[in-house]
């Protein structure tokens, strides 16, 4: 409101002086010059004619003053510059070759027969979602949630009499993420559950009775895990994931031995290069553990010492990273 009054009022002012002006050119035209010393009430004439206006200078005076240095200072220092910035969602798609291993102790009766399981190909995801990331700085971006899967179908396995078994195996979890990050590191620490299920098809009808039965473990188990990412050079990342696995279930192993306990433990190196708009190339090896003392007594229908359930893969994966 006050710039628009300034600017009628400048206009006023501007009309006055230019019609001032006008009547005084008009009357010195019509008068011849005159030779004559300019008398007392032409000069009074020439000290009331107002002063020139210049309407720049009244725009110029109504603008608000600029910021100063120190205002422009806190702005800078509020937003947080790009490198500040942490990635909020890096999502993973590859391939996971892996192998299996089950070996058994003490296995009196002959009730079982161990596994090993050739390389097989499973499709692989991994998913970590940091949603504050997306609008702010600060620590709302720490936090998040993280997913995984792995599913490998139509596994078959010969069994040591003959047999051939389909397998069912696949493995899938979650959890919440907390994080530290900057332009050469970051830390993850992760808390979730998980569930890992490798389980035979049941025996053929043809089969002999005293053939041995396949050992199917269905795990359920709570994962605690520290995972690093560090840059080693402009080009490429290394990363070491470990976690802890907490067994709350296992299936058949718990259905058969239910004295049993066990645990498990898992680890991954890694290497990402990035490629470009956050795309990257990775490759990681992993390592997988369980171990059980099945916890059987005399005059139990089966008797078993303890199993090792071991795991070996490698993963091949394209990823994007922003």
């Amino acid at each position: 409101m006050t710039r628009t009054l300034s600017v009628l009022l400048a206009l006023i002012i501007a009309f006055t002086a230019s019609d001032a002006f006008a009547k005084k050119k008009k009357r010195s035209e019509a008068k011849p010059p005159s030779k004559t010393k300019p008398t007392k009430d032409d000069e009074d004439d020439e000290d009331d004619e107002p002063p020139p206006v210049n309407v720049k200078e009244l725009f110029e005076r109504d603008k608000p003053p600029p910021p100063s240095v120190a205002t422009t200072a806190n702005a800078s220092a509020s937003a947080p510059p790009p490198s500040a910035r942490w990635a909020a969602i890096d999502i993973a798609l590859g391939v996971r070759l892996y192998t299996r291993s089950l070996s058994l102790t003490d296995d009196l009766f002959g009730a079982f027969f161990p596994h090993r399981q050739p390389f097989a190909a499973a499709p692989s995801l991994r998913l970590q979602w940091f949603p504050g990331a997306h609008f702010r700085g600060g620590v709302a971006q720490a936090f998040g949630v993280h997913a995984f899967a792995n599913f490998a179908p139509g596994l078959r396995v010969r069994a040591p009499d003959g047999s051939v078994r389909a397998v069912t195996t696949f493995e899938a979890g979650g959890g919440v993420s907390a994080r530290y990050q900057n332009d050469r590191f970051e830390g993850r620490v992760d808390f979730g559950v998980l569930g890992h299920q490798f389980t035979f098809a049941d025996l053929p009808a043809t089969a002999p009775v005293t053939a041995a039965q396949s050992l199917s473990v269905s795990y359920l188990a709570l994962r605690p895990a520290v995972a690093l990412r560090v840059k080693v050079i402009e080009r490429l990342w290394l990363s070491l994931d470990g976690g802890y696995r907490v067994i709350v279930g296992s299936g058949q192993v718990r259905t058969l031995f239910p004295r049993s306990n066990g645990g498990g433990f898992d680890v991954a190196l890694g290497g990402a290069v990035p490629i470009a708009l956050g795309f990257e190339a990775r490759a990681t090896v992993e390592y997988a553990h369980y171990f059980f003392a099945m916890g059987a007594q005399p005059g139990d229908r089966y008797v078993l010492g303890g199993a090792l359930d071991q795991y070996v893969g490698a993963t091949l994966a394209f990823a994007w990273r922003r």
